[in-house]
């Protein structure tokens, strides 16, 4: 994927293209950033938690049940977030 970016934003025109893959905490333990990314992540699954259920054929409570286990081990694991970040400068106009 991380190739893909900078070869997405040359292909686009842009110039100075730079790529870089940068981790941040996922939970309480990484503070106010580690904080908001887990709420953000735990919500998102929770919102399609029904449709998993349904795919999975469980029930959903053992769903949000996994969900939130998930988020107790982010903690306990002190998990990073792997995200690549890609920028390019667009050219100056002719």
């Amino acid at each position: 994927m991380m190739r893909s970016l900078d070869r997405y934003l040359q292909e686009a025109g842009l110039l100075q293209v730079e790529a870089q893959r940068i981790q941040v905490p996922l939970g309480d333990w990484g503070g106010r950033l580690g904080s908001l990314l887990s709420l953000d992540a735990r919500e998102t699954w929770k919102a399609i938690s029904a449709p998993i259920a349904a795919r999975f054929q469980l029930p959903e409570q053992e769903v949000l049940d996994l969900i939130d286990r998930a988020s107790q081990e982010w903690n306990e694991l002190q998990t990073k977030w792997s995200l690549a970040i890609a920028y390019g400068q667009k050219p100056a106009a002719s």
